[in-house]
Order: C-alpha cells, then structure tokens, then sequence
C-alpha cells in the first residue's frame, strides 16, 4: 500500500524535520495509485535515504516530496505499464557541478558529507542499488547554495489492494486473544539460541511449550506430549528434521498435527524435500515475529491482541527492527566481547561490506550462516537490519567496529 508507506515515512522524518525548524511537504498527484505492486520495504528505505539527507543537509527553509505517475516510454512510444516518478527536493548546502558524476559512487563523499559526522555517506549508493533491482532509475540536479533534487523513477503496476492489510501485519502482538483453546507447541533447533528466542516469543503469548535440541528428540517428545504444531529445524544433527517428521507422520495414527519446517534460505529442492517429508509448510530463516504469527493464525486459527499503535515520533516505525527482536538485539554490537569480534577474517569483513553496498540481503544472511555459535546474537542483529534493508546501519557497524579491516569512507 503506497499511502501507508508514505505516512510511516512521513511520521519519522516529519519529527526529524521539525525538531530542525523545517518544513517537510508531500505533494502527491491524484493520479497516484494508493495501491501498487512493488517491494515495499526496499521503496521505503530509498525514500528514508533520500529524505533524511535532505534534512541532514537543510539548515533552513523546506523538503518536499512529490509523487506522480508518468506514461512509460519516450517520444510517442508508451505502454500500459505507468511509471511513478518520485522527487525530492531541499533549500539546502547543495552540491558543487564537478561532484555530481561521482555522488552516487561508493566511498565517494561530497565535500558537506565530508564535513558532517552522521554517518557514512553510503546512503545515496545504497538507494541507487535499491533502485537498479527494481528496475529503477536516480538522477539528481543541484547546485552549491541552492538545494538538490533527486529525482527516481520506478515501473509500477496498479492493484485495487485486495487482502492488503500491512498495518495489522505489522502491530505489535502482545497476547492471545480470550476464550482460545489451549495450544501445545514444540521447537525443534540445535542452536541453543534460535530455540531461546522462539521460547521466549511463544511462551510470552502464553502458549504451553517444549523444546528438543535434535531430530530424535523431537520424535520422543511428540510421541509423550503430541503437540498441536512442531516448529521443525532441518538441519541437525542425531536425526534431521526430514526423518524426523517421517517418523512422526508414521507414528500420528490420525492425530495430524501441523508440523512447519525451518530452513535456512530455503532452495526450491528444500522446500520440495520438506514437502515430501510430510511438513504442512515451511518458512526461511532467517524469519520475522510477524511470519510466525501469521502461521500459527493460519494453521491454528489463533486471535491475537495488538498494542495500540504509537504516535508521538512514528511508533514502532520503519526505522526500528520487529519489536521481538528489539528486545533481544537492542545493543548487540555494544555488547558483544570485542575479542569475538576480533576474531572475524578480513575476508568476512570485507564480503559483508560489498553485499551491503550492493543491498544484497540474501548474500548478507548467508554470510550470516558462517558465523560461529559463539556470535549467534550479532549474527541474529545483521540479519534483522538486512530484512529490513538498513544496509547503511551494517557499514556504520563495520566502519565503528573494524577501520582497519575495511576500506576508507572518504577518498
């Protein structure tokens, strides 16, 4: 939903702005769809980008957004596909004509970024990035004194927005809804710390659960307890998740509890393979609350309660990991004991770096899977901020904690 975005996106840098003394308008055309397919996450993070240069680079007068929709096509060729043109533009520093070709290079800053001391600069690479694997395109004008304007466009398809329902997707869950039947529920993980967090999640909510650290495990305690809905690691050692929901599905006698399979950036052959093995679904790791949630609605018809919503400064806004995970993940990197993070190879470092220039979150998760248990959380915190796109978060990160690994920001 476009108009959702824009407002989530509004309620942050709107406090932002103010708190400046700027204006910050949004002047969207009637021809602008409220609903559009598009990867919704990676649009809002290029607007995010955008506008909070525009406000960081602004001392004074305005940032306006303007959205409209343009026939695709030049001259008098076109077709039905619509193309939104988003532009944003600021009374600020500006940018001087010989830096314009190299604004949007990586590690190339222009002289008001060299100045300023909030973040690395990467922003403008990172949403051109964002942008090429939408299929987009960013230019900008500007000029020294005068203010900049970026300008992006973006090919669109119009929808009616039938079962779009983000802003309950995203509500912070906080319980069962009353008068529920009661839910047993088994993890099944060989990593101490994914089973914590789930635990911790689904126990919050009040639901019973167990948990087995392995394959045979979990046929032992299904066949003691047989719970509702097993969550099913698949790769374990012992026994792995496939035979071990082979055995279950044998020892169920008509019982068919829900068994859903966790897998690590799922191949079209795991998802097959876990199909076989008996699984009713199957979701990726790494995962958000929300996913799980959804599941466990759609395969044991629970009701959830929601927290009222935030309004002050946005609320659980874009810029805030899922709540579960802010609880968890708040401050890792501050915390973690600065001889693990000593142990992370050169090479590590710099792959991290160079998927997070490119904003290539699956190459990020699966670094992430080459992490060892002993830095299960920072590997929990990477992959969070990649799901949500903040990729200039991980190169501040990198950048803050490892200079001398990785390369200069400022050339």
């Amino acid at each position: 939903m476009l108009t959702h975005n824009i407002s989530l996106v509004q309620g942050g840098q709107g406090f932002l702005a103010s708190s400046k003394g700027l204006d910050l308008c949004f002047d969207i055309a009637p021809e602008v769809p409220p609903f559009i397919l598009a990867d919704a996450q990676k649009l809002r993070q290029v607007l995010l980008n955008l506008l909070s240069n525009a406000i960081k680079f602004t001392d004074r007068g305005s940032i306006t957004l303007h959205l409209s929709i343009k026939a695709s096509g030049t001259g008098a060729v076109t077709t039905s596909e619509p193309i939104l043109q988003c532009v944003v533009a600021d009374t600020g520093v500006g940018i001087a004509s010989l830096e314009l070709n190299t604004i949007f290079d990586a590690f190339v800053q222009a002289q008001a970024g060299k100045r300023s001391t909030d973040g690395t600069g990467l922003g403008l690479t990172i949403s051109r990035k964002l942008l090429e694997l939408m299929g987009g395109e960013i230019s900008v004008s500007s000029a020294l004194g005068q203010g900049s304007t970026f300008t992006f466009t973006l090919p669109v398809s119009p929808t009616r927005g039938v079962n779009v329902t983000p802003e309950e997707n995203n509500r912070l869950v906080i319980g069962l809804a009353p008068s529920q039947l009661d839910h047993r529920i088994l993890v099944v993980d060989d990593q101490a710390d994914n089973r914590l967090l789930m635990v911790r999640l689904l126990t919050q909510l009040g639901l019973e659960v167990k948990e087995a650290t392995n394959g045979q495990e979990a046929v032992q305690i299904w066949q003691e307890w047989q719970p509702d809905l097993t969550w099913m690691d698949i790769r374990m050692p012992v026994l792995d998740g496939y035979e071990a929901t082979k055995q279950i599905r044998v020892l169920e006698d008509g019982h068919n509890s829900i068994i859903i399979a966790l897998t690590a950036q799922a191949s079209q052959s795991d998802r097959a393979l876990a199909s076989a093995a008996g699984c009713n679904d199957y979701i990726s790791k790494p995962f958000r609350e929300q996913t799980l949630f959804l599941k466990m609605a759609q395969y044991l018809g629970l009701e959830y309660v929601y927290q009222e919503e935030e309004t002050e400064n946005g609320g659980r806004g874009t810029n805030c990991l899922p709540s579960y995970f802010c609880s968890v993940t708040s401050g890792v990197s501050d915390s973690l004991d600065p001889t693990l993070l000593a142990t992370l190879p050169e090479v590590w470092l710099v792959l991290l770096e160079d998927a997070a220039l490119c904003g290539d979150d699956v190459a990020i998760v699966e670094l992430v899977d080459q992490l060892s248990s002993d830095l299960a959380q920072f590997g929990i915190y990477l992959t969070e901020l990649a799901n949500q796109y903040q990729f200039e978060k991980i190169l501040n990160l990198i950048q803050g904690n490892f200079p001398s690994k990785i390369r200069p920001v400022n050339l």
